[in-house]
């Protein structure tokens, strides 16, 4: 069994009373841990538990973090922010990418979407766009050659480097198949 080991409330003055203590995300970077209570993100430092605050626009609603090296994701409804050195949000991509879930693996930043799949590869600054049609998009998880995506009616696995699935399939010969009894 664990126990309790901290146990902190944030407040916020710019939040109703009722909500202001509700934590919804957290991402953990070294020494600091970053606690998403709507519309602000609580830097903590877990050495003196000094505490800094970032507001979100009120109109931006946060619905995933991400750390990446020494770098804060913020995907909101409106797109990806990180925070620079200054604390300040930056927003990664010009388009409003809802970053439902995000996930990082050798380099590129994966992003479920609504009905996308996104990739940004943090060196290059490139981002490549993956629709899916007829799924809704929940959670992300990559592998070495794509991502598995959680939906709302099971997983699906998609390998970017693979579009061409179809023309690689190998055809299936069956010998000895027998359906009632016969050949």
């Amino acid at each position: 069994k664990g126990e309790v080991i901290a146990d902190m409330h944030l407040s916020v003055e710019s939040t109703p009373s009722l909500t202001s203590n509700i934590v919804r995300h957290v991402a953990i970077n070294g020494d600091t841990l970053y606690a998403e209570s709507y519309n602000t993100i609580n830097i903590i430092s877990l050495t003196t538990w000094e505490t800094t605050r970032i507001n979100i626009p009120h109109d931006t609603f946060v619905v995933s973090m991400l750390t990446i090296e020494d770098d804060i994701f913020i995907g909101t409804d409106k797109g990806i922010f990180y925070l620079n050195d200054n604390n300040e949000l930056v927003k990664i991509n010009e388009l409003d990418i809802y970053a439902l879930s995000m996930a990082y693996n050798d380099g590129v930043l994966w992003v479920a979407g609504k009905s996308t799949i996104s990739s940004y590869d943090i060196n290059t600054k490139e981002w490549n766009y993956y629709p899916i049609q007829g799924k809704s998009l929940m959670s992300i998880c990559p592998y070495e050659k794509g991502v598995y995506v959680g939906t709302v009616d099971g997983v699906i696995v998609y390998s970017p480097m693979d579009s061409d699935k179809h023309s690689k399939r190998q055809p299936i010969t069956l010998t000895g198949l027998y359906i009632n009894d016969e050949i």
